[in-house]
């Protein structure tokens, strides 16, 4: 078997790119079991980016799905990152994606812009960005729930 050198490649629209930084590098810092594959820091140079996702996606654990409007509409998310990152989940039979959702986004708009469900997912492996900040704390346990989550068929 190869070996998942990251615990998640993080599939997020570019608009987002920011918060994704702000929120998953902390998290590296504060526990350094986890190693998020982050475009911005760990794609190779002269490497070309579609290859790079396909290969990061090889090389990681679990993918993790920022769901915001930005994403729906993000042609590169929609029509490549979304398709190999299910391709890799159906190959290898594995529950292996996490949703973070940081706004409502309806089922149908999810459906139609990704041909995704909340339904295909098991329940800890989709979660909701918390308004309260407080509620952080919370959140951050909860992943690492669903990152630790054996990767097995339904």
């Amino acid at each position: 078997p190869r070996v998942r050198e990251y615990a998640a490649y993080i599939i997020h629209a570019y608009k987002d790119r920011d918060w994704v930084w702000k929120h998953f590098s902390p998290m590296e810092e504060e526990d350094h079991t986890l190693r998020f594959c982050l475009e911005e820091r760990d794609f190779e140079a002269g490497v070309l980016e579609l290859e790079a996702i396909v290969n990061s996606i090889r090389r990681s654990r679990k993918i993790i799905f920022v769901v915001t409007q930005n994403l729906l509409k993000d042609p590169l998310c929609k029509r490549f990152k979304v398709h190999h990152a299910v391709q890799q989940a159906i190959e290898q039979n594995l529950d292996s994606i996490i949703l973070i959702f940081l706004e409502e986004i309806p089922d149908y708009k999810l459906n139609h812009a990704l041909c995704l469900r909340r339904g295909m997912f098991k329940s800890h492996c989709i979660l909701n960005w918390p308004v309260q900040k407080e509620r952080v704390n919370a959140f951050h346990h909860k992943l690492k729930v669903a990152l630790g989550s054996r990767n097995s068929a339904h």
